[in-house]
This record gives structure tokens, sequence and C-alpha cells, in this order.
């Protein structure tokens, strides 16, 4: 048996099974049953798929392009927690989603993942690094939350994906209590990468998507609303263009937003932009109210050029109970590393590699760097934490890096 809607073109298969044999095998257990959180899937991906054609957007694409929901999405053969979506391939719109959370259950969560392909397809293709990116996935959340709002009401609105994981995975609200910037050059901003890979979250496309994703809550806070915010944003989607950056949406968001008939919000647009510092491009010599800085030269310029390094900074003496990794990288065009964090205190980590799984790992322990196990060593018996004052700059030694 197959779980499907012929009517809308929607086909769910087993992930491993169409991407490794390339064969269309019903994602079914050992008994012949569909799995719960595969139905959960599939029943609201329908539900974003009418809300989609009811605005004037049929299927995935705007064509009717038939939808491959690939589900139990593995990565490196173990379960991954995570959705995607994946592309156009053999003439489906492909998505993967994972049966770690009750994604099938978050409405934004589908939504977000189904905007990829609509954005993709308003723009022909996308630059999918850096803050092009990060402007990506802030149309993704937005829509996502916006279809959420409107097909659920406004219980969870401005939190992504809290039907799906306890307290959500970004707040559009309040960035920070997901560990994202409120605007440029905020506590956990951060700077584009010299070449983007899985290391670097490709220049930070999801952490960065924050800056986007405060204006539409702040639309909301005035008074604008959400099938006004849905119409406005489709209009934005269509205006982009695959390099589109923070730079260029501080003037492609007023003009759209005058082009669609909103000028009274208007005020409100050029406020939330300006709070962003979408055009303030050079990093201001003050730090952010409440917080300081970790600075410390990266010798190795080959992988950092490759986007082969990772910097993280944890909160916690241990990385599985309760701490949370904030990443950074070494600046495009700079051997330095330089990240602005919450006052506190911190161990600093390095991964160096084009993996995370397979990096050399180093982690500082008041002296310089050393060897660390990140799997089997504990960071508290390795490290030293890393004091950081409000208002100042903490520099570290690089030795033990080269």
């Amino acid at each position: 048996a197959f779980l499907g809607d012929a009517k809308r073109q929607i086909l769910c298969v087993d992930y491993d099974e169409a991407t490794q044999n390339d064969k269309l095998a019903s994602p079914t257990g050992d008994n012949g049953s569909f799995d719960d959180k595969d139905i959960a899937v599939y029943e609201n991906f329908i539900r974003v798929y009418d809300y989609y054609a009811e605005i004037g957007w049929p299927g995935p694409n705007g064509q009717n392009a038939p939808s491959l929901l690939m589900m139990n999405y593995t990565e490196n053969g173990e379960p991954a927690e995570n959705c995607v979506y994946t592309g156009f391939s053999s003439g489906w719109e492909t998505f993967a989603f994972g049966r770690v959370n009750d994604y099938g259950l978050a409405t934004d969560v589908i939504a977000h993942e189904f905007t990829h392909c609509v954005t993709s397809t308003t723009m022909t293709t996308n630059l999918y690094a850096n803050e092009p990116g990060a402007i990506n996935e802030g149309m993704s959340d937005i829509m996502g939350n916006l279809v959420e709002m409107a097909l659920d009401g406004d219980e969870g609105a401005w939190i992504m994906g809290e039907k799906a994981k306890a307290g959500g995975m970004r707040s559009m609200s309040d960035p920070p209590v997901h560990y994202q910037p409120g605007y440029r050059w905020d506590v956990y901003y951060t700077p584009d990468a010299p070449e983007v890979s899985s290391m670097n979250d490709r220049g930070g496309v999801h952490g960065n998507s924050s800056m986007l994703n405060i204006v539409s809550y702040k639309l909301g806070k005035a008074g604008m609303p959400v099938e006004d915010q849905v119409y406005y944003w489709m209009n934005v989607a269509l205006a982009m263009v695959p390099t589109s950056d923070f730079t260029q949406m501080a003037q492609l968001l007023p003009w759209v937003l005058n082009q669609s008939g909103y000028s009274q919000y208007a005020d409100a647009l050029n406020q939330a932009i300006d709070e962003a510092r979408y055009t303030k491009l050079e990093q201001p010599a003050e730090l952010p109210e409440g917080a300081g800085g970790v600075t410390f030269t990266f010798p190795d310029n080959k992988a950092a050029a490759q986007g082969n390094v990772r910097v993280m900074f944890y909160d916690g003496p241990s990385i599985d109970k309760g701490s949370t990794d904030i990443w950074s990288w070494p600046v495009a065009q700079s051997d330095v590393v330089k990240e602005t964090l919450p006052a506190g205190d911190y161990y600093a980590v390095t991964l160096v590699g084009e993996e995370p799984t397979t990096a050399t790992c180093k982690i500082y322990n008041g002296d310089g760097w050393v060897d660390f196990d990140i799997a089997n060593e504990a960071i508290r018996d390795k490290g030293a934490p890393i004091h950081v004052e409000a208002g100042k700059t903490v520099e570290l030694s690089a030795s033990g890096l080269a």
C-alpha cells in the first residue's frame, strides 16, 4: 500500500530506497502499517498545498508539479533530526522528512519547506550562502509562520516549530532566545564565510535568518493582518533575485510594500529595517549592551579560505547536558575569528576538516589549543572557561592551532 493523493499528485516513499536505490518504495514498517509521524507530515503537507493553491500558487512550484515526500530521512545512515526541500528530480519536487521529532504536527515547519520550493521557483535559483541564503531561510520562516497562523490560529505565533519541539526552534519576536541576532552585529551575528560549507552553515544561513524574520513580526505588531502579510511577502519573493542581500532588501522591502498598496505600514517597515541595521556594514567599535567579545587569529589560512573551520563556544561544561554551542568562523578575507557573546563563561572548541564527524578537534585550555576528542572527552576536563565581560573583548592565544 502507498500513502498518496492522485488529485494533488503527492506520493510518500522511503527516503533510503529513493536516494540509494532509485526506487519508489512505500515507507511502511515490517508489519505493513504506516508510521504515525509520516501520516502527520502527509496530512499537513496537503493542508499547506491547498492553502497555497487558494492564494493562486498551485503545487510547490506554482505549476502543479508532483510532490515526492521522502520519509524517514537519514544522514550518514542515522535518523536525521531535520526536514529538507531537496529540489527537482526526475519530474518530482522532492522533500525529505525525519522521524526524530513530530514535524508533521508543525504546520509552520511543513510550510517552511514548501516555501523553499516557492522561492526557488520565483528566483529560478538562489545563491544559498551567506546573506542571500539567510534571506532565503527567513522567507521560509516567515511564510511558514503566516501559513500556520492562517490555518491553525494565533497559538504559538512568532515561534517556529513549537509543535514539534519544546520551546520551538527559532523566535521571530525575540531572536536571541534561540541564539540568533536581532540586528547586524548583535550577539550571535555571524559574518560572511570566505567559502561556504556544512562546517559553517553555508555562512550562517539559519542563524542570520532572524534579521528578516523580525521584520515580519514588527509588521504584525503594527497591525498588518496575516492575509495582507502573505500577499506582501509573496510579492517580495517575486521581486527578489538570486543574489539579494540585506543591503538590497533595505530598498526592495519598502518598494514592494508601496507597490502592493500597503503604504500605511511604511513607517513601521522602515523603522524595522533601521533597527535591523541592514546597511551598517562596518562593525561598530562598541559592543551590544550586556555583551563582550572573543577574538583570536586562526593561522591555517588555507583551511579557513576553504570554509573548513568551525569555532564553537559552549556555555556549559558538558556538550550533552543543556549547554549550547554558538558557531563562528574566520571572517571572510581574513584570518581572524571575532564573536560577540552575552557576558558569561564559555569553553571554546575548533573543528578543522570537510565534515564535523571527521574534523580535527581542539579545545582552548587557558594557554592555547590542545587536542580534544569531542565524542569521548569532557569539556571541563580538557578545557578552561573563558570569562567574557560586558563591554570588553578577550583575545585568545593562537598557540597550538598551527
